[in-house]
């Protein structure tokens, strides 16, 4: 007599899974400095948050510690496939992770 019950919970559990698996997606900015990217050099760094997303964990990076000296760049602010996976498995718990990229 539960089994039409615990199917509703197990197919809620998948959806709700899913929607935080998307949520990341809608959350990438992209800045281009100068004339932007003119080379193929990459730089990234990862920063964790906690309180899903609300409160940095050890201080926001400084994209200009990346970049150096270089007055043309693109950086990139979101979420890569390794963010997603890491940040599925442990926003239950409150924490998420994204990626800064930068291009010379």
């Amino acid at each position: 007599m539960n089994r039409p019950r615990t199917r509703r919970r197990r197919a809620a559990a998948v959806v709700l899974c899913t929607l935080c698996a998307l949520l990341p997606a809608c959350q990438s900015v992209y800045h281009t400095v100068g004339a932007g990217a003119t080379g193929g050099e990459t730089a990234s760094t990862s920063q964790w948050y906690a309180f899903w997303g609300l409160l940095p964990i050890g201080g926001a990076p400084d994209v200009r510690d990346l970049v150096d000296d270089r007055a043309n760049y693109t950086a990139y602010d979101g979420f890569g496939f390794a963010d997603v996976v890491l940040s599925t498995v442990a926003f239950p718990v409150s924490f998420c992770r994204k990626t800064i990229s930068v291009e010379f």
